[in-house]
């Protein structure tokens, strides 16, 4: 199996993890009268940590890279995927009702975050040229 179809498969069992913390989180704030922005954001922040954990220790398989430097950018990544999940919830539950709303969400985030997390919070850390001349005349 290629490197990026196991990742796209780990990807999808651990963002299916993460999702399902969310989504089940979301509905519990919503019955409990929350406002669904307001439900997402909860939601969504205590299920990246899920996500982060998963990502890093089994996904990407990045546990022995630099977990500060992974952790700011994924937390950035999840500021964004908030906002744009966010603004999705906002725009929808009037026409569609609140869970509907939140499919469609999750929907447009899936990709983005994957994109996002390979190619930048959990990308291999690549060797200065200079290294990795050396390293090839080393051979």
């Amino acid at each position: 199996m290629s490197q990026v179809r196991g990742q796209v498969l780990r990807f999808l069992g651990s963002g299916g993890c993460a999702t399902a913390t969310d989504a089940l989180l979301y509905a519990a704030f919503v019955h409990g009268r929350l406002a669904p922005p307001i439900a997402n954001i909860a939601s969504y922040s205590i299920s990246a940590v899920v996500a982060f954990l998963l990502h890093r220790h089994w996904t990407f398989a990045s546990a022995g890279g630099p977990a500060g430097r992974q952790a700011v950018r994924f937390a950035l990544l999840v500021l964004f995927g908030m906002t744009v999940s966010t603004a999705v919830v906002w725009t929808l539950t009037p026409l569609f009702g609140p869970f509907i709303a939140k499919i469609g969400a999750i929907g447009i985030t899936v990709t983005l975050n994957f994109c996002i997390s390979r190619w930048l919070v959990f990308a291999p850390r690549r060797l200065p040229l200079e290294d990795r001349i050396f390293a090839q005349v080393r051979r």
